[in-house]
């Protein structure tokens, strides 16, 4: 993919996860609303976990990312 439709896709991307997260805060109860909200491909996802290369991508790695840290706090090894 090349650089201006990985923008375009980055930028849609952006309007949708904005226009979701909007909804949520609108009528979602108060657990939901503290939730991050991820937009993934599955079959991405898994190529990025086994080291692999993926086609096309969306907001896995920032999901990696809050499951590693979301895990850390859990498990008490980061304070906020």
């Amino acid at each position: 993919m090349d650089k201006k439709a990985r923008d375009l896709k980055n930028d849609k991307l952006l309007l949708v996860s904005e226009a979701f997260s909007k909804e949520i805060q609108e009528k979602a109860p108060e657990a939901l609303r503290r939730m991050p909200c991820f937009f993934i491909a599955a079959p991405s996802l898994r190529k990025i976990v086994n080291k692999e290369p993926a086609q096309f991508t969306f907001q896995e790695s920032q999901f990696i990312d809050f499951m590693i840290m979301q895990s850390k706090y859990d498990q008490n090894i980061v304070r906020a």
